[in-house]
């Protein structure tokens, strides 16, 4: 993917975090607007702290930094990649339950409220955009700032991106899968945009920062370990 298209991801991602409201109800698509609202919150607050720290360092290569600012961006670096691991489990979850159900009854997913599909999709997509803001702030990490920098976050960014995959990944597949659900039983929906941006994404994290995709077992989603 060419790099254009990386700074647009993550140019749109600089927007403050959308907050999905829901129904007080328990059930999978909430469980994964929950999800959703924490990782970019949390995620969105520990990437402000950082651009803030970096300014205050500025570009200067000679540039002395202090334990302190050390200190602060290896925190907030690893806050990210905790949000990023918890993600995986809960978001993930959400939906892994969502997509079980809908294998064994179809209807369970074709028959879901609009309000209920368009609040998934506005979780989905600002979920992406977060990863997108996440995939900036790598780049930025290390491409971007002093090479004294580059050197006291190397561990804390190479922590970050390893979790990326095991997020990305899964979350990609199953955006997709449940469009297909609602394709094949011929449900009008707006998810089709969050699938292409899912697509994209992944292959710009794949190509730009490497990160490593796990191998998903066929046929998904039941047996999928998270």
């Amino acid at each position: 993917m060419k790099f254009s298209n990386v700074l647009f991801f993550a140019t749109v991602a600089l927007a403050a975090p959308a907050v999905v409201d829901r129904e007080n109800k328990p059930t999978p698509v909430n469980t994964v607007i929950d999800a959703a609202n924490q990782f970019n919150t949390a995620v969105e607050k520990s990437i402000n702290s950082i651009n803030t720290i970096l300014q205050g360092v500025g570009n200067n290569a000679g540039a002395t930094i202090s334990v302190k600012v050390e200190g602060d961006l290896k925190a907030n670096l690893g806050a990210i990649t905790k949000e990023v691991t918890t993600a995986t489990t809960t978001l993930l979850g959400g939906l892994k339950s969502l997509v079980s159900v809908a294998v064994g009854s179809v209807g369970s997913v074709t028959k879901l409220p609009k309000g209920d599909l368009d609040a998934l999709t506005k979780a989905l997509a600002a979920t992406l955009k977060t990863i997108a803001s996440i995939q900036g702030l790598v780049t930025k990490l290390t491409k971007g700032v002093p090479p004294a920098v580059q050197k006291l976050v190397k561990s804390e960014v190479g922590a970050l991106t390893k979790v990326l995959g095991p997020f990305v990944g899964p979350l990609n597949t199953f955006i997709t899968t449940i469009v297909g659900l609602l394709k094949t039983a011929g449900v009008s929906n707006n998810l089709g945009d969050v699938v292409k941006n899912a697509s994209d994404l992944l292959k710009s994290l794949v190509s730009s920062l490497g990160i490593t995709l796990p191998s998903l077992p066929i046929p998904l989603p039941l047996s999928l370990p998270l």
